[in-house]
């Protein structure tokens, strides 16, 4: 039987959050409220989250639906004397101007090219995309957005510099649009669904040399399922990297040295953070779900949203006068953000991220630990009192 020993790397070690250049900083009264370089970068973000409705949304309300954002967040943080204050809104005026051209130029663009080529993509199959990371052995051959129940939703390629041969120039490729209803992408990172499976998942484009069959490997479920282990799994004799076959099923060492094979459940792995054996199936290695995780960490770190439960089930106190830290043993301030459409927690200390309806609070007066499902209504709570 085969043996081996791998430390996943935790996704909640530190991450340095980089901030874009700004011209203007106002201080403000708290430590852990934003500043004018923050928001600088979370327009930018915004404009990231809500991009696939950029054909969509008309002008006016694609950057409406940033700015109400936007205002939640300066509520926040910032007083009214801030908000008036002349630099403050000078600032706050070319970041407006600068979302707004990026949006005309963006939508020309997209516009353009989707009226140019609709008609050319739906004579031509060949041009759809087919060529992207897959979710698993049952993907279809050609990539399908998750509108594609009926099967229209399929990815036509928008060219940087409008090239003809999508196959030959798919290195210079920039953006795809679904062709049944018009959401945009960056062709590095498309919301896709896996129709055999009726799972949604985030894909990418492939090299034309590159086989869809052979992908990077990693575990189907880690022994300690909680735990967000972003690894690939490396070969038992020369430590490189494993490439699973979907179509055998097999684990392959591509080291042409080492030529290692087996399957998945052969090999007997020791969890780092229990130190038991445990045997796993291997599934499709998919980075794009740890960065957009780590994005997403790094962004509720950046908007400082102080989270805390609808209510207490023990101590009869005003939450809104509450800090709520992580857990015991860390006493890091909760933020409140979003993955996916669900609400996620992230501590301010370590960085750990949990979602909502998974986490339990404990009370910052008593020490006791509950259960709660939404932050913003009445709730069904559990607790016990901590060890």
């Amino acid at each position: 039987m085969i043996n081996r020993n791998i430390k996943p790397r935790n996704l909640t070690e530190s991450q340095t959050i980089q901030y874009l250049n700004s011209t203007q900083i106002i201080n403000i009264k708290e430590n852990d409220s934003l500043d004018i370089k923050d928001l600088e970068n979370i327009y930018n973000y915004l404009y990231e989250n809500n991009f696939h409705n950029i054909l969509i949304k008309g002008k006016t309300s694609f950057l409406n639906l940033i700015e109400n954002e936007i205002q939640e967040i300066i509520k926040y943080h910032f007083d009214a004397d801030y908000t008036n204050n002349p630099i403050f809104q000078k600032s706050i005026n070319k970041m407006q101007k600068e979302i707004e051209n990026k949006y005309i130029k963006d939508f020309s663009f997209l516009n353009e090219q989707y009226n140019k080529n609709i008609n050319d993509y739906k004579e031509n199959e060949r041009k759809y995309i087919d060529k992207f990371l897959q979710h698993c052995a049952n993907t279809n051959d050609i990539a399908y957005h998750l509108c594609s129940p009926n099967k229209k939703g399929k990815f036509i390629l928008v060219l940087e510099n409008n090239f003809n041969d999508i196959l030959e120039n798919s290195k210079k490729s920039k953006y795809a649009i679904c062709l049944g209803c018009k959401q945009c992408y960056n062709s590095s990172c498309i919301y896709s669904i896996c129709i055999s499976c009726n799972k949604q998942y985030y894909t990418s484009l492939m090299n034309e040399n590159e086989d869809n069959n052979i992908v990077l490997a990693t575990w189907d479920k880690y022994h300690c399922g909680g735990t967000l282990t972003d690894l690939i799994m490396k070969c038992i004799k020369c430590k490189r990297e494993l490439y699973l076959n979907l179509t055998t099923n097999k684990l392959l060492c591509l080291n042409k040295d080492c030529n290692f094979e087996s399957k998945p459940k052969s090999i007997i792995w020791k969890c780092t953070f229990c130190s038991k054996e445990f045997r796993s199936n291997a599934k499709v290695y998919n980075p794009l779900e740890f960065q957009l995780i780590k994005k997403a960490i790094n962004f509720t770190l950046l908007m400082k949203i102080k989270a805390s439960p609808s209510l207490l089930p023990c101590c009869k106190k005003d939450i809104k006068e509450l800090e709520f830290y992580h857990k015991e043993e860390c006493r890091g301030i909760l933020y409140k953000g979003y993955l996916n459409g669900k609400i996620i927690l992230v501590c301010k200390k370590c960085h750990a991220m949990n979602f909502l309806e998974k986490f339990n609070w404990i009370c910052p007066l008593c020490g006791k630990k509950f259960h709660s499902y939404n932050t913003n209504s009445t709730s069904t709570f559990k607790y016990n009192r901590l060890n």
